[in-house]
């Protein structure tokens, strides 16, 4: 109604500002009206009156008095805004009672009380409706809802006091009997479905709520791209954030002056000054599929988003629309459920620092490991902090990136992402809008199909002044290592990754605080090792594995003296390994293995706490020197010694067999190593999983029984193409765990194949070939029933193949069985060799 306002059947011309002001003023402190659409006149129940007897005539007593101040006013059903005239004679506004039924009754006439207390029904006035039968019944008033709020009778009686109408207030038509003529032509009465008439109304309901959120996201857009083009008018960057507190519902073309605007769940959440909303965020609102409408909506739902302050509203926000971007709804439901989880902080969401996702084979599904962690997500003001997820890869979908929302978590210190998978190149995964993010120091993106060169708008956006760990892990990198990379002058960890070309730049070596520098699994990464990487005097970690680094390992290397890790495996260095590594106090883990390395193995410092040496697949000769075991360090700390496939001769050191943390001894492949094993001890490490002497000169008797405080951590054992004697003890069935046992072409081998074997039952690999073993095969061994293999041939066996071993390669999982066919008889798929 242009130049009017209308308000709970009344309307107010404009031509009197100030006492339109007060009255709606009042009305709204009141809480009778709110700016929110009228109901169309479309959507009231209407019913007509029925038939009451033969005996009445129709009558209805409409009144429409002036106001006393002159003012236009035109009574109205309240909310409905269709004049009290327009109803008809033999109609009446049906709505459904609400929760407030005291203050509905308190405003109806005193003929209502009357009715109520059982007077004289026929000649009361009012609207009465009945069915064929049945005694009348009244509607006592009149309810309407607006935005969800009950609004009674009361609330018009007062409104028009307030502004000086005098008008009466007539309520509903009065009904009167009718003959049985004019009863003829009057339509009956329907009776009311009351559920489905529910039904509607919160249909109705849902569908206004659905309208204010388009609404507002239409308000978002609106602000969003005039403050845009504003900014870009004046060349001055401009913040479009500042939304004014509007219903959802409404649009207006003026700003609101005289009217307190009603609030709504949508209108309660604002941008604040201090924070850029893209505008590529604005039109995403405008989707109902993006993520950020998806997270809005999260929001919305949130039980306590009315209360909760601004900037955790914000930062709810952003963590759901990360969650959406990533097709969160697709997540395993260990990390779904939990992630953006109603009944628990933020802050103890689902992250990597707070535990592991393993597969549960019992019950097919992964679980979350226990959290066995102090530290947190959030910092002490509840501020997220750390976004720290490493999923596998049945939990995500190609084809994303990193929401503009990031930027909306201005605390944020860590991102740090592994298969969650962009897809896509580099740009996607560091974006403009994390230049805001000031408090960044690290950032850790692995496995997540990122392709494509290093961009020039790294150095850009990611902050140089507080970055302090880049880790680019990321098969699909290429390009070269840019050179720009000492811009970031605070940087302690760097880790790049994936199929980069080129040499090392020689500016990395001015990043004087790097700690970590990690160049593996780039193949085609060439030239030398640059010198100035050897002047980082603070560096504990050199990684280089698997790259095309040629050239000789300088004896600079020493100047590194707080390096505990160098590992440089798989490349193509040549020469030998310079003497000045016995200087290195530090040194705990050398890694040397599948280059060209030659010469006698190096001297080591007699106080390095060694953890791991492999210097495995070069030509090193001479022997393995026994000062490497007289610290008492080693003996303490060596869990790994990895020396195969060389040109080493000469006994082994006796002290080999007094490593007590010693998991992994693989000697296998060497020239002419000898010894026996552990001729002076009583028993070898407890914590061996894997012993390889295959292909030396060892001797002696297998020491099965000094073996058995392994705690049934053995897994493989290879001891074939030496000289070992003697049986196979039943000491053998100690080792329940080993799943791979190679005596092969140990042809002084001699005795029976002992039947607790069996005992063994998670062995997969069984070759006792070549050897001078004898007797029959024990039936015993169809008991194993993870065996793949089984290898018996060229020994001095004889009889028949047990129908149980059959069984276990007919229909079980032996997939080969070698004998030797002359001496033995098989009856099912036997390789005769």
């Amino acid at each position: 109604m242009e130049g009017k306002t209308e308000a709970c059947g009344l309307v107010i011309e404009k031509d009197d500002e100030a006492h339109s002001s007060e009255l709606l003023s009042v009305l709204v402190e009141k809480g009778t009206i709110g700016l929110t659409p009228r109901i169309p006149s479309s959507e009231m129940r209407v019913r007509n009156i029925t038939t009451i007897s033969s005996r009445a005539s129709t009558k209805q007593k409409v009144t429409n008095d002036q106001p006393s101040n002159g003012k236009k006013t035109t009574q109205s059903t309240c909310g409905n805004g269709q004049d009290a005239n327009d109803i008809g004679p033999t109609m009446v506004v049906d709505r459904q009672l609400g929760e407030d039924t005291q203050d509905i009754q308190e405003a109806t006439s005193p003929a209502a009380s009357s009715l109520a207390r059982g007077g004289d029904i026929e000649h009361l006035p009012g609207a009465f409706a009945s069915v064929p039968g049945s005694s009348h019944v009244r509607q006592d008033a009149v309810q309407f809802s607006l935005m969800g709020r009950e609004q009674n009778a009361s609330d018009c009686s007062h409104a028009s006091s307030i502004a000086g109408n005098n008008q009466e207030q007539h309520g509903l038509s009065e009904a009167f009997p009718v003959d049985d003529i004019e009863a003829a032509n009057l339509p009956g009465a329907v009776p009311v479905d009351h559920a489905a008439e529910e039904a509607k109304k919160l249909n109705r309901d849902w569908q206004l709520k659905k309208l204010g959120l388009l609404g507002l996201l239409g308000i978002l857009l609106v602000v969003s791209l005039t403050t845009v083009l504003s900014s870009t008018l004046s060349g001055k960057e401009t913040v479009v954030n500042d939304l004014i507190d509007v219903p959802a519902t409404q649009v207006p073309t003026d700003p609101p002056s005289h009217t307190t605007l009603s609030p709504s769940p949508a209108s309660t959440f604002l941008i604040p000054n201090d924070m850029l909303l893209s505008t590529t965020t604005s039109s995403a609102l405008l989707n109902p599929l993006s993520p950020q409408s998806k997270a809005f909506l999260w929001l919305l739902d949130h039980p306590d988003v009315k209360t909760m302050e601004m900037w955790r509203k914000v930062q709810l926000f952003a963590l759901a629309t990360f969650f959406y971007s990533f097709h969160g709804e697709d997540w395993l439901d260990v990390v779904r459920t939990d992630f953006v989880a109603y009944g628990k902080s933020e802050c103890d969401w689902y992250s990597r620092i707070y535990g592991s996702l393993l597969y549960h084979f019992g019950e097919q599904k992964y679980i979350m490991t226990e959290r066995k962690t102090n530290e947190t997500t959030c910092n002490s003001m509840g501020n997220f902090t750390r976004l720290n997820l490493q999923f596998p890869r049945s939990m995500h979908k190609p084809h994303t990136s990193m929401p503009p929302e990031i930027a909306l978590l201005p605390e944020l210190e860590e991102i740090s992402l592994s298969s969650i998978v962009f897809n896509n190149p580099m740009s996607a995964a560091v974006i403009p809008e994390m230049k805001q993010l000031t408090k960044l120091h690290t950032v850790k993106l692995a496995k997540n199909e990122i392709s494509g060169p290093i961009p020039d708008s790294l150095f850009e956006i990611l902050p140089s002044n507080t970055l302090e760990e880049l880790s680019l892990n990321e098969p699909g990198l290429s390009g070269t290592i840019p050179s720009r990379i000492n811009e970031f002058s605070n940087l302690k960890t760097l880790m790049l990754s994936g199929n980069l070309t080129g040499t090392i730049p020689s500016e990395i070596g001015s990043l004087s605080l790097m700690k970590s520098l990690t160049l593996s699994r780039n193949s085609h990464l060439n030239g030398t090792i640059p010198t100035k990487l050897f002047e980082l005097s603070k560096m504990c970690t050199l990684k280089l594995q698997k790259t095309s680094l040629s050239g000789t390992l300088s004896s600079d290397v020493a100047e590194l003296s707080r390096l505990s890790e160098l590992q440089i495996d798989e490349a193509k260095l040549s020469g030998s390994i310079p003497s000045s590594l016995a200087d290195m106090t530090g040194l705990r883990i050398l890694t040397l293995a599948d280059n060209e390395l030659t010469g006698p193995l190096p001297p080591l410092n007699p106080i390095s706490p060694f953890e791991q040496i492999r210097l495995s697949y070069n030509q090193f000769t001479g022997s393995i020197p026994t000062s490497w075991f007289d610290n008492e360090n080693v003996a303490e700390s060596m869990y790994s010694l990895e020396l195969d496939e060389n040109l080493l001769t000469g006994k082994i050191p006796e002290g080999i067999w007094s490593l007590t943390k010693l998991r992994t001894l693989v000697l296998a492949n060497n020239l002419a190593l000898t010894g026996q094993i552990s001729s002076q001890q009583n028993y070898i490490s407890s914590q061996l999983r894997i012993i390889s002497l295959s292909n030396n000169e060892f001797y002696g008797s297998i020491p099965f029984g000094k073996m058995q405080n392994s705690n049934g951590t053995l897994t493989r054992l290879l001891l074939d193409g030496n000289y070992f004697s003697g049986n196979v003890s039943s000491e053998v069935g100690f080792l329940t765990r080993l799943a791979d046992l190679r005596l092969s072409n140990n042809l002084e081998l001699s005795g029976t194949i002992p039947t607790e074997i069996s005992l063994c039952s998670s062995l997969r690999y069984l070759h006792i070939n070549n050897t001078g073993i004898s007797g029959s095969i024990p039936s015993e061994l169809g008991l194993l029933s993870w065996l793949e293999l089984l290898s018996l041939h060229d020994t001095k066996l004889s009889g028949i193949v047990p129908g149980e071993v059959c069984m276990l390669k007919e229909e079980g999982s032996l997939r080969e069985l070698h004998i030797n066919c002359t001496a033995v008889t098989c009856t099912c798929n036997c390789t005769c060799s």
